[in-house]
């Protein structure tokens, strides 16, 4: 995140703990298939609009799956990472565990 920050930018980070149990779908996981992978890597580095995201969730969400992992592809070699989106997700902001505060992301 710090990579993408504006100058002056404060970034925060905090831990989350969901009200209810979730089913999520892990599209991150090294055996999808290659085509996936390209997929999501493509639109990002590309800025192509998320029509093909968007059609994904909805299947996602017809099958009554609460989000997906996805790959994250702005990182380095170095850093890897992967996104959760929750869908229809209601007052996330309860869901920020207070034993463990947000804190400031280091420059």
């Amino acid at each position: 995140m710090a990579q993408h920050a504006k100058r002056g930018e404060h970034l925060y980070y905090a831990r989350f703990l969901p009200a209810a149990s979730l089913s999520l779908v892990n599209l991150s996981h090294a055996n999808i298939h290659a085509a996936l992978h390209h997929a999501f890597d493509r639109a990002e580095r590309l800025n192509l609009d998320y029509e093909a995201a968007q059609r994904l969730a909805d299947v996602v969400r017809e099958l009554c799956i609460d989000g997906i992992i996805v790959p994250g592809v702005r990182g380095t070699e170095a850093h890897h990472y992967c996104n959760v989106v929750i869908f229809n997700c209601f007052e996330w902001d309860k869901w920020v565990d207070t034993t463990h505060p947000p804190k400031l992301l280091p420059n």
